[in-house]
């Protein structure tokens, strides 16, 4: 293991940076706007997905 007394959060950091990171960097010469990235199909899913982003923040909030 890489680094073992590096703490939980800051390796869970580091995995999903690393992760958007290489998702995003083969689409930038094909994405034209940021707001194609969070263009909801529908309202029912933007809300949804609305309450998704709060309810994490507010998760992150309690347990920190």
């Amino acid at each position: 293991q890489i680094m073992p007394d590096m703490n939980y959060f800051v390796r869970a950091f580091w995995v999903i940076i690393i992760g958007i990171f290489i998702s995003l960097s083969g689409s930038f010469k094909s994405l034209q706007s940021p707001k194609n990235l969070v263009e909801a199909y529908s309202v029912k899913e933007l809300r949804l997905g609305i309450g998704l982003g709060i309810s994490l923040i507010l998760l992150h909030l309690v347990f920190h």
